[in-house]
């Protein structure tokens, strides 16, 4: 008798610890849902990606080469905290692309007038992002994505730093002309 009573005991308890689980995990589970519809609305669809730590814009790109030619486009960072920032740019071969775009073959057509900027609170700096596509019957008519990167150095007083990967798309020329 008495171990019939233990093994209800047990099985309820079980049971219960197995719900107050599948509970916390639902929760985990729907706070990842919105961190991953934040992040996609933030850094996918926006123009300009923004937290309270600061903004860059444009953070989706798209540009038409008429010719060979070094592209040269500005990317503006907004300081948004109370204190000086420090953020460091690098092209990132996309690891995911938008239909009809494939990954530009190399990051090293992409260069900043300044890989490194400072931003003092409050204020905005601009970095002017070259794209230089070399003249080759290779690379004409193609459809290219580039990410670039801005990673906030961490320093004093800034527990929590923020990255962007912006999306670029760059369609070269249809001839070689």
């Amino acid at each position: 008798m008495v171990a019939k009573y233990l093994t209800q005991y047990v099985n309820t308890t079980t049971v219960v610890i197995m719900k107050t689980q599948t509970k916390q995990i639902l929760v985990l589970a729907s706070a990842l849902i919105i961190i991953i519809l934040a992040y996609n609305s933030l850094v996918l669809n926006a123009q300009t990606a923004e937290t309270s730590a600061y903004s860059v814009g444009p953070a989706k790109y798209t540009a038409t080469m008429t010719k060979f030619t070094t592209l040269t486009i500005p990317l503006t960072i907004v300081n948004k905290e109370n204190m000086q920032i420090t953020i460091t740019l690098s092209p990132v071969k996309a690891p995911a692309t938008y239909p009809g775009f494939i990954a530009m073959p190399y990051t090293t057509w992409v260069t900043f007038s300044s890989s490194s900027v400072t931003i003092a609170r409050g204020t905005t700096k601009v970095v002017n992002v070259l794209i230089n596509i070399p003249k080759n019957s290779l690379y004409v008519n193609k459809h290219y994505e580039v990410w670039i990167l801005l990673h906030e150095k961490a320093g004093a007083g800034i527990p929590i730093t923020v990255d962007y990967y912006c999306r670029w798309m760059v369609n070269t020329p249809v001839t070689l002309v």
